[in-house]
């Protein structure tokens, strides 16, 4: 990603952490947050994004310079990319 979509992707996954924490930070609702992940990325940059969090192992195919990688104080992870049109 270039630096404008990082940190868009830093500000919006913040945001959605924030928002959709408990207050005493037991529970995090994944699908919440990566539905505005994707949403966002989806508005901004056009294309189809995909969003995983947890704590997973993955293999996948994303567009060059079109993914990140976070990983949250738990050892789950965030991962942000646009899919890749198989051709």
């Amino acid at each position: 990603m270039n630096s404008s979509m990082e940190e868009d992707a830093v500000t919006w996954l913040h945001e959605a952490l924030k928002i959709h924490t408990s207050r005493d930070g037991t529970y995090r609702d994944s699908d919440e947050i990566c539905d505005s992940l994707k949403t966002k990325f989806e508005s901004k940059y056009g294309g189809f994004w995909a969003v995983i969090m947890g704590n997973y192992a993955t293999r996948y195919t994303y567009s060059k310079g079109k993914w990140i990688s976070f990983m949250l104080d738990n050892s789950n992870r965030v991962l942000v990319f646009e899919e890749s049109s198989k051709k």
